[in-house]
């Protein structure tokens, strides 16, 4: 049987439970319970990430966590929404020169190519973008790309052709310079 619910300040996603209580005062005091809870893991787990591993070795390990990922969804484009966020490399910032999203993206693992592919996505602040430059954070995908590991390095290759240069000597040798 359908109901009506009224007062919400936005829309429910699909899946979310109702939960029924005998008074408002009952429901805001559960509301600012799981905000507070929500709000103390997500900064728990910023905490976790920031600190440093001692170790008695010289050369650190990066800790890597792998969570298997399970994804249903009964909303057209949700599943489509979900897979794309999770699919995403977060990026710390762009060190050097520019990204570009028409360039082709070279992965690197210990100095070694481990992919060269097209740049399916670029963005900047969750606004699409054509280009981030030096010292600006940002997120991309690199298509059929889902092996990343801590420490890899993208390197983005823009081919630029030049008009040959030819250099003519005095003993009559041409050389060309590009």
């Amino acid at each position: 049987m359908p109901v009506e619910i009224e007062g919400l300040r936005g829309l429910p996603m699909a899946g979310d439970d109702v939960i029924v209580v005998h008074s408002e005062e009952r429901a805001r005091m559960l509301s600012s319970g799981r905000k507070k809870k929500s709000e103390e893991d997500r900064l728990r787990g910023k905490m976790v990430q920031n600190i440093p591993t001692t170790s008695d070795d010289t050369e650190e390990v990066p800790l890597r966590v792998e969570m298997p990922v399970i994804v249903k969804a009964d909303v057209q484009g949700t599943v489509q929404a979900v897979t794309d966020a999770l699919t995403t490399l977060n990026s710390p910032q762009v060190v050097e020169g520019l990204v570009n999203r028409t360039a082709t993206m070279r992965l690197l693992r210990s100095g070694d190519v481990v992919f060269e592919g097209p740049c399916s996505s670029l963005k900047r602040e969750k606004q699409d973008v054509d280009s981030v430059k030096k010292g600006i954070e940002c997120g991309l995908v690199i298509s059929n790309c889902h092996d990343f590991q801590i420490g890899d390095v993208i390197q983005c290759l823009e081919q630029v052709v030049r008009k040959p240069k030819f250099i003519k000597s005095e003993s009559g040798a041409v050389r060309i310079e590009c």
